[in-house]
C-alpha cells in the first residue's frame, strides 16, 4: 500500500505531457518594424524586433530584401550596430540607406535562425510547420 500512495504521489508531482508540452518555450516575434517609417536615400533606418524566447533558442535573425535577395541584414542582441542594449530581447540593426537606392515599395522578410543554422521551426495556427519569420514592408521616396 505504501509504495502505492508512493506511485501516485510521484505521479502528481509530474507535470502533464499531454501533447507539445513546451508551447510556453517556442519563440515568437512580438513586434516588428523600421524607424523611421519614412526613408530616403543616405537616411539611416533601425530596424528592430523584439522576440520573446526564454529559452534561448533564437541564435540569430537574418533579413532579406526580396526586391535584391543577394542584399542580408543581420540584426544583433549583443549592443553591436545600433542595438541599445546586449540580451535584451530587442534585436537591431542600423542601416543606411544607399544612395543609389531607387524610390519604391520594397519587402522585408526577417528568420529567426537556431545556433546550427537551421530556421527555428512553430507551429501555424492551422497545424502546418512553418518557420518563425517576418515581413516589413518598407518604402522609399526622393526627397523633395
Amino acid at each position: 500500500m505504501k509504495s502505492y500512495v508512493l506511485a501516485l504521489l510521484t505521479v502528481a508531482s509530474m507535470p502533464l505531457l499531454t501533447g507539445c508540452n513546451s508551447l510556453g518555450g517556442v519563440p515568437e516575434f512580438v513586434q516588428a518594424g523600421i524607424t523611421p517609417l519614412a526613408l530616403h536615400p543616405g537616411d539611416t533606418a533601425l530596424v528592430s524586433i523584439d522576440v520573446k524566447d526564454k529559452n534561448d533558442i533564437i541564435a540569430s535573425i537574418v533579413g532579406v530584401i526580396e526586391e535584391e535577395p543577394s542584399r542580408k541584414l543581420k540584426l544583433h542582441d549583443d549592443g553591436e550596430e545600433g542595438d541599445v542594449k546586449a540580451g535584451d530581447d530587442t534585436w537591431s540593426l542600423a542601416v543606411q540607406v544607399p544612395l543609389e537606392a531607387p524610390p519604391g515599395n520594397f519587402n522585408l522578410t526577417f528568420t529567426a535562425y537556431r545556433g546550427d543554422g537551421v530556421a527555428v521551426p512553430i507551429r501555424a495556427d492551422d497545424g502546418t510547420i512553418e518557420t518563425l519569420s517576418v515581413h516589413i514592408p518598407l518604402t522609399i521616396t526622393l526627397k523633395q
